[in-house]
């Protein structure tokens, strides 16, 4: 990086050369990851399109979750009874986890409205209940708790809107 001008601009921060070059240095690396396998900045900016859950057309759903500290990556929900065993993600790499889950009969797995969560075994041994950061619906019923739930939104028919998007 540039530094001899940055301290030149500013001499106070010539004392944390070694911690602007570390963060220098970590800022490079994730923006060579993001360009190995996101293919670049572009792409990655665009995860709302394929991270979390993606439900197609014809029923079938794409589930796709970056989770560094990963062992293991399953959902579990009302769909599946709340077992995180039955619907285990396969390991892509680079902490990325993925499963495909074909529709049976042209219905989805994982019906619309219905609560999902993501259960990671970590590296160290500890299991964890979360909801995906993808997810596009959460709510509150504070009669029975405090936390929100993470609602797969799906619905059959999509919202048509009724006035263009202003300019």
């Amino acid at each position: 990086p540039l530094l001899a001008k940055l301290f030149e601009a500013d001499p106070y921060l010539r004392q944390f050369e070694s911690d602007l070059l570390l963060r220098w240095h970590k800022y490079t690396e994730l923006c060579e990851n993001i360009d190995k396998y996101e293919r670049g900045l572009g792409r990655f900016g665009l995860g709302y399109q394929t991270y979390g859950l993606i439900q197609h057309e014809n029923g079938d759903i794409e589930y796709l979750e970056w989770v560094p500290n990963g062992k293991c990556v399953s959902l579990a929900g009302e769909f599946n009874n709340w077992d995180p065993l039955k619907h285990v993600c396969k390991e892509q790499g680079y902490g990325k986890f993925y499963m495909k889950l074909p529709a049976v009969g042209g219905c989805p797995v994982i019906p619309h409205n219905s609560v999902v969560k993501v259960v990671i075994k970590t590296n160290d041994g500890q299991t964890l209940w979360r909801h995906s950061p993808w997810t596009k619906y959460s709510i509150q019923d504070a009669s029975v708790s405090m936390e929100y739930q993470p609602i797969h939104w799906a619905p059959p028919v999509p919202y048509k809107w009724l006035n263009d998007r202003p300019s």
